[in-house]
C-alpha cells in the first residue's frame, strides 16, 4: 500500500495516484455502509427478505410511518400478470384496515409514502403499537395506527408495556385467529 497514512485526505490541486489497496478499502467501506446504514440513521433496511417480509404498496391517501398497519387487499403481481414472479415473491397492495382485517394485515418495517412500495412484516415477530387488554390482537378498524388487543385475534401478544392505552408491544403475526 505504500508508506504513509492511507486515510490522509487529498487537497485540491494535489497530484495523487490511487493504489488498488486504497480503492479496495473504499469499496469495502461502501459495502459496509450499504449493509449497516450510516451512523445515526434510524434503522438500516434489512439485507434480504425472509419469508415473513414482503413488499407492500401504500394504497392509502397518506404517508405512513414505521410500524403502522395495512390491510392486505390484493397481490401486486397476479398469476395472470407474471406467474413466475407471483410464485417467487408474493407482494401486496395495502389499504387502511377495516372490521374484516383479521389475519389479513402487515406491519410496516419502514416509512412508505402514499402510492409507493416498501417493506412490511406479514409473519413472525414484530414491534407495533397496541391498545386495550388481552393476549391477542387484530388491526384497529379504520386506522393504520396499530392493533386492538382482545381475548382472541390473529396475532399473539408476546410482550407489551403495562397499561391499556396506546403502548408498544412485540407481537407474533399468525395465520389464523387464535384464542377462541
Amino acid at each position: 500500500m505504500g508508506s504513509g497514512d492511507p486515510f490522509k485526505r487529498i487537497t485540491q490541486g494535489q497530484r495523487f495516484n490511487i493504489s488498488a489497496d486504497r480503492v479496495n478499502m473504499m469499496l469495502d467501506a461502501a459495502r459496509w455502509t450499504k449493509r449497516h446504514g450510516l451512523p445515526g440513521q434510524r434503522r438500516p433496511r434489512p439485507l434480504k427478505r425472509d419469508h415473513g417480509t414482503v413488499l407492500v404498496k401504500n394504497a392509502t391517501s397518506g404517508d405512513l410511518d414505521w410500524y403502522e398497519v395495512l390491510k392486505i387487499t390484493a397481490p401486486l403481481v397476479g398469476p395472470s400478470d407474471n406467474l413466475g414472479e407471483f410464485q417467487d415473491q408474493p407482494d401486496f397492495e395495502g389499504e387502511t384496515p377495516d372490521a374484516d382485517s383479521s389475519g389479513q394485515f402487515v406491519v410496516l418495517l419502514e416509512p412508505i409514502k402514499a402510492g409507493e412500495i416498501g417493506l412490511a412484516r406479514v409473519a413472525g415477530a414484530v414491534c407495533v403499537q397496541i391498545v386495550g387488554t388481552g393476549k391477542f390482537c387484530d388491526p384497529l378498524a379504520d386506522s393504520t395506527g396499530g392493533l386492538q388487543a382482545a381475548a382472541s385475534g390473529s396475532a399473539q401478544i408476546l410482550w407489551s408495556e403495562a397499561g391499556s392505552s396506546v403502548r408498544w408491544a412485540i407481537v407474533r403475526l399468525c395465520n389464523a385467529p387464535v384464542g377462541l
